[in-house]
């Protein structure tokens, strides 16, 4: 069911291939080892299918090693098996296994040249990138004064950055602005300091700011900006104007013993969660956005885009010179109305202040779009950073000025206001059809909730039971190596998101956990089809202790 729950199926996301790429990789992998004795004519639709689909699993998202050990669980047995049995000829062996490889080392050779070609990148993407790792390394080697968890770049470890990295300098007026206070609402909840950007925000941070300071206005890779950005900040350290760990160049957040406690816990979360498919929804979420916005995500999945309750959808600016601004929604008993905003670049805003002789880096994204679930008498609400209300709107028709402020000094301009009939009223049948269908969803997920934990510990027991047994007799080699495959991709992605969860970001989430639930089924059947066919075994094995 959690293939069907929200922000897996109902978002555009690479998430929403993953699982079955994973599923994929590793089945065309374990069909292929487990046909190596055949004719070659046999196995050579597995190698195919095995190199397209880990080619496929390997450029759709960044984190791809933690597939490495079941990678390598395959690897060896290839080898025990060519080195073991005589049957097996070992150049046909190596031959139909080198094909996968050579798919996947083709499909990154033909992705990175197109990055050289249009970006002036040879790699998958920018985060594969030693340039941009040794400059992202260079910012986090730098030692804070006072640690804080998930942040890796503090606002007092940047001021004393920009005081000797004049190519860092340059980002300042956006790291400090607009740019900087957008990525800093994100992850608000989950931060030691609401005020920081978080590790999973700041590398955002990091690029667009680049690119509104026009460093990257070309589109091409700012390589010889990242080079300059860490030899001065490398060279400082080496200096001892910064206190600084070793050199690294390294995404990876940096290691502090205070992660050790949380990290465990989290560990021990991420298994709570996947084991009791927590966090799954199935029922109807509204879509975001214009209906021009909504076309191709109709067109991608076939799907009528749904607005479940009456909502406003709300298009405009707002921007205070110097000072950092929320934007809010409340409705009619002064309550706080949930309202996804998205903040877009405004290089127009720029150029408006510009003309009117006034220094307002906060305009270079202030444009944003709300939606909210508002009937009427909803206000849209305008913060300064400490929490006063700047402007109250009434969201009744279009207002404010683009060339005069109010007497707070604020800049805002109401540019559309679309009020929406919900669903329900406008396609009562579907409407209904969809409802039954959640409810459907629901209750099949409810049975997975209750059973699997019991299931996941029977399973478990089996395994560690059979894998003794392996030792004494090589009996049901395959199954094992199926089955110890599988479960070394969920150990390790399990701690994977465990180390993301604490040092980076909330990410014991289903769109993080997605590509773990095909490979725990996958583990329990073959756990439980075990211990079906060795429970007769046991059976008379048990009656005979008996007997004696």
């Amino acid at each position: 069911p959690m293939g069907f729950t929200n922000t897996v199926a109902t978002r555009a996301l690479r998430e929403g291939i993953y699982p079955a790429l994973t599923l994929l990789t590793l089945a065309g992998l374990l069909g292929l080892v487990l046909r190596l004795e055949r004719p070659t004519r046999q196995i050579w639709g597995w190698s195919l299918m095995a190199g397209l689909a880990l080619g496929a699993f390997w450029l759709t998202r960044e984190e791809r090693i933690w597939l490495i050990p079941s990678l390598a669980i395959l690897i060896g047995m290839t080898a025990w098996r060519v080195w073991g049995e005589k049957r097996l000829n070992w150049q046909k062996a190596w031959t139909v296994l080198v094909i996968p490889g050579f798919i996947l080392g083709l499909g990154i050779l033909v992705v990175a040249g197109l990055n050289l070609r249009h970006y002036g990148l040879f790699a998958i993407t920018e985060y594969d990138s030693q340039v941009f790792l040794k400059a992202y390394g260079a910012l986090t080697r730098v030692t804070p004064k006072d640690w804080q968890a998930r942040i890796p770049v503090a606002a007092e470890t940047r001021a004393r950055i920009y005081a000797v990295s004049p190519a860092f300098r340059q980002l300042e007026p956006w790291l400090e602005g607009q740019v900087g206070q957008m990525y800093a609402r994100y992850g608000e909840l989950v931060k030691s300091n609401r005020a920081e950007m978080g590790g999973g925000w700041f590398h955002m941070a990091l690029r667009d700011s680049i690119d509104q300071a026009g460093i990257s206005a070309d589109g091409r890779f700012p390589e010889d900006y990242y080079r300059q950005m860490t030899a001065e900040i490398n060279s400082a350290c080496d200096s001892g104007a910064l206190d600084c760990a070793p050199p690294r160049a390294s995404f990876m957040a940096v290691w502090n013993n205070a992660y050790i406690k949380p990290l465990a816990g989290n560990l021990w979360e991420a298994v709570r969660f996947l084991v009791t498919f927590d966090g799954y929804d199935g029922e109807l979420k509204d879509c975001l956005g214009t209906e021009e916005q909504l076309a191709p995500f109709i067109a991608l999945s076939g799907e009528q885009c749904w607005h479940t309750h009456p909502s406003v959808l709300v298009q405009g600016w707002a921007v205070k010179p110097g000072e950092l601004i929320s934007i809010w929604v409340y409705d009619d008993q002064k309550r706080k109305v949930v309202s996804p905003t998205r903040h877009m670049s405004s290089p127009d805003l720029v150029a408006h202040f510009d003309q009117l002789g006034l220094e307002a880096p906060e305009a270079a994204v202030a444009r944003f779009q709300l939606e909210a679930d508002c009937q009427t008498g909803c206000s849209l609400v305008v913060k300064a950073d400490d929490g006063r209300v700047l402007k109250e709107i009434a969201l009744g028709s279009l207002s404010g000025s683009p060339t005069a402020a109010d007497e707070n000094g604020l800049y805002c301009q109401i540019e559309s206001i679309d009020w929406r009939q919900g669903d329900e009223q406008e396609f009562p049948q579907l409407y209904r059809l969809n409802r039954i269908r959640a409810r459907l969803l629901g209750g099949v997920a409810v049975v997975y909730q209750k059973t699997i934990p019991f299931i996941v510990v029977i399973a478990l027991l089996t395994y560690i039971l059979q894998m003794f047994a392996l030792l004494k007799k090589r009996e049901h080699l395959a199954q094992r190596l199926i089955e110890s495959t599988l479960l070394a991709g969920l150990l390790t992605r399990l701690v994977v998101v465990a180390w993301l969860q604490t040092s980076s970001i909330d990410a014991i989430i289903t769109t993080y956990m997605s590509p773990l639930y095909p490979l725990l089924l996958s583990f329990l059947c073959l756990s439980i089809f075990a211990a079906a066919q060795s429970l007769p075994a046991w059976m008379r094995s048990l009656a005979t202790t008996r007997a004696k």
